[in-house]
């Protein structure tokens, strides 16, 4: 899914959707702040050494400047809406 972002926004809003057994690709890291809150299923969010087992419900915020990534340890597709501010991609 495309990135939604507005002219002169502040923050850009996504869906990620994470295949069983799915995971970004390494860590990363960039200027800003992020915000993440799982729709369904289950991710482990990794926060430069610490890693996070957040299921549907739960949320996190963090400063794009810590090195980050997630990936799908559970049984089910994962669904997550991730913002980014500023628009990173």
């Amino acid at each position: 899914m495309a990135p939604h972002t507005a002219p002169g926004s502040s923050f850009q809003v996504n869906i990620h959707h994470v295949a069983v057994g799915g995971r970004s690709d390494g860590c990363i890291t960039h200027p800003g702040e992020e915000f993440v809150y799982v729709l369904a299923g289950e991710i482990d969010l990794i926060l430069g050494d610490e890693v996070t087992r957040m299921c549907a419900g739960d949320s996190a915020f963090f400063a794009s400047e810590v090195p980050h990534g997630y990936s799908n340890p559970g049984g089910i597709p994962a669904a997550v809406l991730w913002l980014n501010s500023p628009p990173t991609f």
